[in-house]
């Protein structure tokens, strides 16, 4: 099963910390996360990071995260979790849009969330 966070549409603010999570079956050999369809290459010195570890909760599963430390424009656009097996491939968009908007006062971005809890399939 594929379960993908935030699962609910997130107003956030510039500076904030922003964490997308894909959660998958130990099947699951390669998770790459996609930032508007370039491959995502976390850059830790900016507060980006990504990381994969198996799930505390489940002995047959696998927790991809991207965590962004200080929320900026350039975080913008669509975030999707591509997650691979030797027999099937899953892509799904987590974060559909992650839009910015600035204010007189504030810079705030809206996640528009994706339902999806799903199954891989051949």
């Amino acid at each position: 099963m594929l379960q993908l966070t935030p699962s609910t549409d997130q107003v956030l603010f510039q500076g904030d910390v922003f964490s997308l999570t894909c959660r998958v079956p130990s099947s699951v050999y390669h998770v790459i996360w996609y930032h508007d369809e370039q491959r995502f290459l976390a850059d830790r010195s900016s507060g980006e990071l990504h990381q994969n570890y198996r799930d505390p909760d489940r002995d047959d599963g696998v927790i991809s995260t991207v965590r962004l430390e200080r929320l900026r424009p350039r975080h913008s656009g669509n975030w999707t979790c591509d997650a691979r097996t030797s027999l099937t491939h899953v892509s799904r968009s987590v974060c559909r849009s992650l839009t910015y908007r600035r204010a007189e006062k504030w810079s705030v971005f809206y996640c528009e969330s994706v339902e999806f809890d799903g199954y891989f399939t051949r």
